[in-house]
């Protein structure tokens, strides 16, 4: 899935004062700011109702909605705040969300403001990245919240493929761990995943290459192999269709945004 590219307009840390309360913004006509959370307590307008946020909540606040508007009086909140203009249509983005950790979101706050700040880094790039990475944490916590609604044998065998993604698993061996048959397997995975078994698993082997692209060293030939795919060319392939551009590219594109070879990071 190929996201839009949006113009990254402004971008800041909102530190709200003790004892006062923000001034909500209503969002014009193709204007987006996202709010992520970094400290605090603040509350936003859902409908009738205030919605609480805390460290590592993600607010995607589109064209006519309120950005927040009360902050806890003893605890003021803070967030990295992102304006974002969309040429075309504004994508539909679930309003709330969760960062992977609150410790993460931080960092990459930091990261994205002291990039922000150099005058001579390309503005294009860093609206891209930034947006890629809150969307890339919208729609993982999104799908984590889909499948704890699945039935229990579905996540028994999502559980199984998470464990061991790289393996070769046939759909017959998956239908036996649920206890279904494979047509029951298959129906249920597009039912609920709107996906095949295969889909899902090429999905998620993707994933951890990306990851492993921005967080280690490792030859992309060493790295298509752990993750499952029989050569870098299928693996080139792959990657391609679903993001766009080669594996080599995205390391590259890592690199020129954040002027770092890698992330070291737990494996």
């Amino acid at each position: 899935m190929v996201f839009p590219i949006p113009i990254l307009e402004r971008v800041f840390r909102h530190r709200q004062a003790p004892n006062t309360q923000p001034v909500p913004h209503r969002l014009a006509r193709g204007c987006v700011r996202v709010e992520l959370m970094l400290g605090g307590r603040g509350w936003i307008q859902d409908g009738a109702a205030w919605r609480e946020l805390g460290p590592g909540d993600i607010a995607w606040n589109a064209p006519g909605q309120l950005t927040i508007g009360r902050s806890d009086p003893d605890r003021p909140y803070s967030c990295l705040a992102a304006n974002l203009r969309f040429p075309g249509r504004v994508p539909t983005v679930p309003r709330f969300s969760r960062a992977p950790d609150p410790g993460e979101a931080r960092t990459f706050a930091e990261e994205v403001l002291r990039l922000s700040s150099d005058e001579s880094f390309d503005r294009a790039i860093l609206g891209h990245y930034l947006h890629a990475r809150l969307r890339y944490w919208v729609e993982t916590d999104q799908r984590r919240h889909r499948e704890e609604q699945l039935p229990e044998p579905l996540r028994k065998v999502l559980a199984a493929m998470e464990q061991n993604f790289a393996r070769r698993w046939r759909v017959p061996e998956l239908a036996r761990l649920a206890g279904w048959s494979s047509a029951h397997l298959h129906d249920a995975f597009r039912r609920s995943l709107e996906a095949t078994p295969h889909q899902w698993l090429l999905r998620r082997r993707l994933r951890a290459v990306r990851e492993r692209l921005i967080s280690t060293p490792d030859p992309i030939k060493q790295i298509a192999a752990e993750c499952g795919f029989a050569d870098s060319a299928s693996l080139a392939h792959a990657f391609r269709a679903r993001y766009g551009l080669s594996p080599l590219a995205h390391r590259q594109n890592h690199l020129r945004v954040t002027g770092k070879p890698f992330i070291l990071t737990s494996r």
